[in-house]
């Protein structure tokens, strides 16, 4: 289902135009991040922005794994990150995939439960005609957590972006 909401745009003269109108209002500031517990269950957010695929939609996706179907590892400089929920309902995010190598591009995979083909977002899959998905990905580890936030894009240019969050192992 797509939800479409109405635009209205101004420009810098129909806003100056308005007269016995109050001040914009400031831009609203980002709450900062929840605090997660160290030991609480790998978890992620996908936001896709674009899906050619029509598998993903255009919503945010929130995923909480299961502590043996997920895990963060760090080795040899490469770090991965699995969030999976295997229990996940049709039409929603189950799994979560990031490799980050110490060189080369990060591979982000967010795949979902469906009936229908196209279930996979894999941004490392590249076409017989040299169409290529890419990523890009940040980790760090705060209060024992690992926390990566990625984007990615597609062979097919769908588009997404996201983080995810694991105790490290």
């Amino acid at each position: 289902m797509r939800i479409r909401t109405p635009l209205l745009l101004l420009t810098a003269a129909s806003i100056t135009g308005l007269t016995g109108c109050a001040a914009l209002p400031a831009a609203p500031t980002v709450a900062p991040a929840p605090a997660v517990a160290v030991d609480a269950p790998p978890q992620a957010q996908v936001r896709f922005a674009v899906d050619p695929r029509d598998v993903a939609g255009l919503t945010p996706y929130d995923l909480t794994g299961v502590t043996a179907d997920g895990s963060c590892s760090t080795d040899a400089g490469t770090t991965k990150v699995s969030v999976r929920d295997d229990a996940a309902p049709k039409g929603s995010l189950e799994a979560l995939y990031l490799t980050i190598p110490a060189s080369g591009p990060p591979v982000v995979e967010p795949t979902f439960h469906s009936d229908r083909g196209g279930w996979s977002y894999d941004t490392s899959y590249a076409t017989s005609d040299g169409r290529q998905g890419s990523a890009t990905a940040t980790a760090t580890v705060r209060d024992g957590r690992l926390e990566v936030t990625f984007d990615g894009r597609t062979w097919d240019g769908a588009v997404f972006s996201g983080t995810a969050s694991c105790p490290v192992t």
